[in-house]
């Protein structure tokens, strides 16, 4: 019975961790119900000034400051090793096609960066 009591607690840690996970992203976006006529207008309009955003909803040469990174340990320690921790100012330089990588610069140093990681990355925007 140990087993089982173990996997139910494991459970249910994960689930507080996404709770708290999905709390956060709530205090910080607010997503509106109407669709937008164009991608500029549906991106200023899903996100209030100075609320959290996902690196890659930057457009190219914004700037903005990193405010947390989410994620499983590994994709968390991999981001803060190249450099993406909090309070670091971030500037988007590139967007590849296609869905492809994103290229910023921070901290003097350009980094390449796959979607599925700048996802993870959630900013605010400085401008």
């Amino acid at each position: 019975m140990k087993r089982v009591g173990g996997k139910l607690k494991a459970l249910a840690y994960f689930l507080s961790r996404y709770r708290r996970s999905c709390a956060r992203r709530r205090e910080g976006v607010s997503l509106k119900a109407e669709a937008p006529s164009t991608l500029d207008e549906g991106l200023e309009k899903r996100v209030e000034p100075g609320g959290f955003v996902a690196l890659i909803d930057l457009r190219v040469g914004e700037r903005a400051e990193i405010s947390f990174v989410e994620g499983a340990r590994a994709i968390v320690k991999r981001l803060v090793d190249m450099g993406l921790t909090r309070g670091t100012e971030v500037k988007v330089l590139k967007v590849a096609p296609f869905n492809g990588p994103i290229e910023v610069l921070v901290r003097g140093s350009r980094l390449i960066i796959s979607r599925e990681l700048a996802s993870k990355v959630f900013v605010i925007r400085k401008d």
